[in-house]
């Protein structure tokens, strides 16, 4: 397989696993790729104690700040130091997609759950699938499966 370049891990901060960020990290690793950490601001009432007099917008920024935090702690728990890390505001798919491509990735990383949101969007039955410009891999779980198939991209 060509040598990756550039690879995109969408992170999932709400879930407990860290086995994107493990796998995008040791891709990287291997390829001496650039990595970038990103997190969809799907979570709009994650933070609850903020103050409830604060416009939309005001509540959407702090959000986004607290998610760009939480985002760099991940990575610095998972030793990746180099990540560029930022966050998809919009319709998933085609932000990310429109990312993907202005940086010229040549892998996209995620979840399952991650990965439904990325192809259905918001609501399903009203958005179509956004193609990507690379290929999306699901990492399903740590496992020697995974450990195999992440050595067959290498």
């Amino acid at each position: 397989m060509k040598s990756l370049r550039r690879i995109i891990a969408v992170i999932d901060l709400f879930s407990s696993g860290e086995r994107v960020g493990n796998a995008a990290s040791a891709l990287a690793e291997k390829h001496r790729a650039q990595l970038r950490l990103v997190t969809l601001h799907d979570h709009l009432d994650a933070l609850d104690d903020l103050p409830h007099n604060l416009s939309p917008e005001e509540r959407f920024s702090r959000i986004e700040t607290n998610l760009l935090q939480r985002l760099r702690q991940y990575a610095l728990r998972l030793g990746i130091r180099a990540a560029d890390c930022s966050i998809i505001t919009g319709h998933p798919g085609t932000q990310l997609s429109q990312m993907a491509g202005q940086w010229n990735a040549d892998l996209i990383l995620s979840d399952p759950h991650v990965a439904r949101t990325l192809h259905n969007g918001w609501v399903p039955w009203l958005e179509t699938i956004t193609p990507l410009p690379c290929r999306l891999q699901v990492v399903h779980q740590e496992s020697s499966w995974l450990r195999q198939r992440i050595n067959t991209l290498l």
